[in-house]
């Protein structure tokens, strides 16, 4: 569900899409692919608890994690996702999210072999079941 949210979020921004393309993927990139490329995955999902029933409203925690090989570039991407991230709500595809949240964001390790810059962002997203 988080999968599916924030890939239909970003394919639609052309600014992100101006610096990835389609490199935006669920769980891993390809090894070598070209950069600038974003990967997420879900960290965790705490639903609410119900007397007598299922949660209706899960919040689902999901990062993040962006690489490039030129800093400033890398930089940009990154307040591009998170200004058409933070705050978002409504319906994508037929998921409903309440709200998007940004949590933070920091600097990954830079890649040894590579040299790719590498930022990590965490959101929690509202989803309605």
């Amino acid at each position: 569900m988080s999968a599916s949210v924030i890939y239909g979020i970003l394919k639609n921004v052309t600014a992100v899409t101006d610096l990835v393309s389609t490199r935006i993927y669920p769980g891993k990139a390809e090894q070598f692919d070209v950069v600038p490329f974003i990967v997420f995955f879900k960290v965790g999902t705490d639903p609410s608890d119900t007397k007598n029933g299922v949660s209706t409203l899960d919040v689902i925690r999901v990062q993040l994690s962006l690489y490039g090989s030129d800093y400033d570039a890398l930089e940009t991407l990154a307040g591009l996702v998170r200004t058409n991230l933070d705050r978002y709500s409504g319906t994508v595809g037929s998921t409903e999210v309440q709200s998007i949240r940004f949590l933070n964001e920091h600097e990954g390790p830079e890649d040894p072999d590579t040299d790719h810059h590498h930022f990590i962002q965490e959101y929690s997203l509202r989803i309605k079941r």
